[in-house]
């Protein structure tokens, strides 16, 4: 009579270690994806708050008529925005487009706070030949630094993210 083997229901060695490393790689693949989907959500925050800040700034400039397109200043504290503005004169910011004109001091150039975050705006016309006549296109850049150091995000370089619109006012 042959005496047969148990096998024995044990885990070997090897196979720990296999598991253990099978984990790792999991958790570190699932922190890392939360991490970049941070970040990225940062980003998108961002992006969307210059795209609002032009937007207030536009309508609000718009508003004000074609005769007084010229001598608008967003840091007037008569002007009221949907969202709690902290705008500052400024003396850098993003370049003026091809064919605009920059506004004069105080309001073509500023310097906008907002949630802690620094944003630096450039704002400038153009009148349009007819066909219409009086119309003319206001356009807003709005820059923001994404990443570095505080004191770098606090001051403006020209490696900036930009967002522009522009908008039409007519008579």
């Amino acid at each position: 009579m042959v005496k047969k083997r148990k096998i024995a229901a044990a885990v070997t060695l090897i196979e720990v270690i296999v598991a253990t490393v099978v984990l790792a790689v999991a958790v570190l693949g699932a922190s890392g994806y939360r991490s970049y989907a941070m970040l990225d959500a940062r980003k998108a925050s961002m992006q969307r708050t210059a795209a609002a800040i032009a937007l207030s700034l536009c309508e609000n400039w718009r508003g004000r008529g074609l005769a007084h397109t010229e001598n608008y200043d967003p840091a007037d504290p008569n002007y009221k925005y949907p969202e709690p503005l902290d705008i500052r004169v400024w003396g850098s910011g993003p370049a003026v487009p091809a064919g605009f004109t920059q506004l004069p001091t105080p309001g073509g150039r500023c310097q906008i706070i907002v949630e802690g975050v620094y944003y630096w705006a450039t704002l400038c016309w153009k009148d349009l030949p007819p066909p219409p006549a009086d119309l003319r296109a206001l356009n807003v850049v709005i820059a923001w630094h994404q990443a570095g150091t505080a004191s770098k995000l606090k001051t403006y370089s020209t490696d900036a993210k930009t967002f522009k619109l522009t908008t039409y006012v007519s008579n």
